[in-house]
């Protein structure tokens, strides 16, 4: 009986830490970087953070995002970096809309760009 007892708590509890992590994730701040105080060149950038992750290389012209390469990331098939980068690239900033449905995978790409830029 106390083994299924404790069972049950470390189950609760890792459903807890887990539940918390992901809202974490969903509510990251981000803060565009000035642009205008970043001088041309590639700026590599990372976030991590448990099982997400991305590391991204961002290259400035002229006081604006001109590429930004995913290197390496836990996730994001069917095109949602690009969508991403597209986005980011359009609106010259990453205070972007997630890609339904991916708001975490998202909201780590976007952290990594602004990491890359501070």
């Amino acid at each position: 009986m106390k083994r299924k007892v404790l069972g049950i708590l470390v189950t609760t509890l890792a459903l807890a830490t887990s539940c918390s992590i992901h809202q974490e994730m969903i509510e990251l701040s981000l803060k565009q970087p000035n642009l205008s105080e970043i001088e041309d060149g590639t700026y590599p950038g990372s976030f991590e953070n448990h099982r997400w992750y991305c590391h991204v290389e961002v290259e400035i012209m002229s006081h604006s995002y001109d590429t930004i390469k995913v290197l390496n990331s836990a996730n994001g098939g069917n095109g949602l970096y690009e969508k991403l980068v597209a986005h980011v690239l359009e609106q010259q900033s990453i205070e972007v809309d997630a890609v339904s449905g991916a708001t975490i995978s998202s909201n780590t790409f976007l952290k990594a760009v602004e990491n890359a830029l501070e």
